[in-house]
């Protein structure tokens, strides 16, 4: 935990009784065993705290990616039916003109793209 090695012990453990006096040292030695183990205790719980709390933060952005592949994928849905609906319209037309039931609604159309063509409001203009 403090990487010391042998010879460093020694030396804290002879400073250690030159201060406190042998016959506190056992006592010193236990509560600083305590202390020592509720720290560790401590750090322990607040890593798994820490661990908790990213494990659910993951799985909150799993989720929220997860919701956003499934929101895009109903919007592709969604154009892929207004696309079958505009061609589903115009085979109809097509079906309408080939059976040689023609309705006003393209010659309406046609005749408006013809109004508003450029070629004839440059002859309006002349």
């Amino acid at each position: 935990m403090f990487n010391l090695g042998f010879s460093e012990l020694f030396v804290l453990a002879v400073i250690a009784l030159l201060v406190i006096g042998p016959k506190q040292l056992p006592e010193v030695a236990r509560t600083l065993g305590r202390l020592l183990n509720e720290l560790k205790r401590a750090t322990g719980d607040m890593t798994k705290s820490f661990m908790d709390a990213k494990n659910e933060m993951d799985h909150m952005s799993s989720k929220a990616k997860s919701d956003l592949e499934e929101k895009l994928t109903i919007q592709d849905l969604q154009r892929m039916i207004e696309k079958k609906a505009g061609l589903e319209a115009v085979k109809n037309d097509l079906n309408n003109i080939a059976k040689g039931d023609v309705s006003s609604k393209p010659v309406e159309a046609i005749s408006e793209l013809k109004d508003n063509s450029p070629e004839k409001k440059n002859t309006e203009d002349e």
